[in-house]
């Protein structure tokens, strides 16, 4: 019986702290850096011009740090949060192919021909794929993850 109630009571602190780090997640960078960086020609809908491969590449070229990511993923939220630890700025770029209803599956199913795996986050930096959340979070472990930063000219002073 006790087993059962401390699973119980784990289970419900995993669910609480997960919802805890969405929630903190989306208050910091993700929001700032939507609000002040998607401009009018880094719109999916305003570059109809644009296939959604080239709509891809042309982020990743502008963009030190392009994250395309799910607003609800927790890996996607691991990775902005380890993300935002950084002083960025307009160096860092999100979409959030959840905002994209009708057009998440061919980001996903580009990104994929891309990177190897539909699955969200994929983040790039330096234009170069370096992985989901867990490969950004193991990065930053080894002390790799700042020098990829720096490499890319990424870190604003």
């Amino acid at each position: 019986m006790m087993r059962v109630k401390t699973c119980i009571w784990l289970t419900l602190f995993i669910f609480i702290f997960s919802i805890v780090v969405i929630y903190i997640s989306r208050g910091t960078n993700t929001k700032v850096e939507m609000g002040s960086i998607l401009s009018s020609s880094d719109s999916p809908s305003s570059s109809s011009d644009l296939s959604v491969a080239d709509h891809i590449q042309q982020l990743i070229k502008k963009y030190p740090v392009m994250v395309f990511s799910k607003s609800y993923c927790p890996y996607s939220t691991k990775a902005k949060s380890i993300l935002s630890r950084y002083k960025l700025g307009n160096n860092y770029h999100v979409l959030e192919l959840d905002q994209l209803p009708s057009k998440a599956d061919a980001y996903q199913d580009e990104l994929g021909k891309l990177t190897g795996a539909r699955s969200v986050p994929r983040v790039f930096i330096g234009g170069k794929f370096i992985g989901g959340g867990d490969d950004t979070s193991a990065l930053e472990k080894r002390g790799e993850l700042v020098k990829l930063l720096k490499q890319a000219n990424a870190i604003v002073d």
